[in-house]
């Protein structure tokens, strides 16, 4: 079915417009507050509502990527790169976060994509190169306990690196 609403010129004129904008709110809302931020009569605040938000994402990209330019952009520099950025933002809510983002990394062509369409573009932020920075920065314990934010930094790069190096590899 996603791929019949990605089809869909009109579906597609939505999710740039309001979809980036929307998740990003709404993951906010959740982190700022445990009160209810989604629709219905089920409460998606806190950590659950910004999993539902990342969730959210992570679909949409796999099924609409390179027609979502705009989307991608508000979403990991407005969420991600926030969440993962902030030092007073929960170890839980950066965990879930960097799950995220190694489902999306599962795909070998996502981030060579994001440093093609981002950190290469002039008008766009470098995105690639900060999520790279905060990963490393992230990846080996300070105090010497290795934590599971740690161990997901550390899945992250190796994912970076794989990818970058099924691209030098001739075909």
């Amino acid at each position: 079915m996603g791929q019949h609403l990605a089809a869909s010129p009109a579906v597609v004129a939505v999710l740039e417009r309001r979809l980036g904008r929307v998740l990003v709110s709404r993951a906010r809302k959740a982190l700022d507050s445990d009160e209810p931020v989604g629709p219905g009569s089920g409460p998606a605040g806190g950590l659950s509502g910004l999993a539902l938000c990342l969730s959210i994402y992570t679909r949409v990209h796999r099924n609409k990527r390179n027609a979502l330019r705009p989307v991608v952009e508000s979403v990991l520099g407005g969420l991600y790169l926030e969440v993962l950025e902030d030092k007073g933002r929960s170890e839980a809510a950066k965990e879930l976060v960097l799950e995220s983002l190694l489902d999306l990394n599962m795909d070998p062509s996502f981030l060579p994509q994001l440093y093609a369409n981002f950190d290469c573009h002039l008008e766009s932020t470098n995105v690639f190169e900060r999520l790279i920075n905060i990963m490393c920065k992230s990846a080996f314990p300070v105090t010497g306990v290795l934590t599971g934010l740690h161990t997901l930094c550390l899945h992250n790069l190796a994912a970076a690196l794989r990818a970058m190096a099924a691209r030098t590899r001739p075909s």
